[in-house]
């Protein structure tokens, strides 16, 4: 299973060219197991265009959502503050809250988000893939 994060759904969405659009798209055309969660959800259907919202709405409500539980809302705490003090400030909870979803899921994160990276770093269970640009 592979989780999507908003990073690369607006790139997508917007039509950026990028290795991790490009893979997401390549994804989509493949049939792949794709997945969002509850918070990647709400990022990016909060930033839809007012025309086009409805279809990118639907497209993201066909696919499945990873459940949060309270144990990911711990765990994402437990991310920002070890990042906090390794000095590596992540995007904000709500990016700690995906990872956590993320690693309790065993699911790959595909992002465009160098919090996610520093994330990993100190949460190797956090499975990020490599792309080459």
């Amino acid at each position: 299973m592979i989780l999507v994060d908003s990073s690369v759904w607006i790139d997508f969405y917007r039509g950026r060219v990028n290795p991790e659009s490009l893979r997401l798209r390549a994804m989509l055309q493949n049939c792949e197991d794709i997945a969002v969660c509850g918070t990647i959800l709400t990022e990016v259907v909060s930033g839809l265009p007012n025309g086009d919202g409805d279809r990118m709405r639907k497209d993201l409500l066909r696919l499945p959502c990873l459940a949060t539980d309270k144990v990911d809302f711990v765990l994402a705490a437990d991310i920002y503050r070890a990042a906090r003090h390794s000095g590596k400030t992540p995007g904000g909870t709500a990016d700690c809250l995906i990872a956590a979803v993320a690693i309790r899921h065993q699911a790959i994160l595909l992002h465009r988000d160098r919090g996610f990276t520093a994330i990993n770093k100190l949460f190797p269970r956090l499975k990020i893939p490599v792309i080459t640009h």
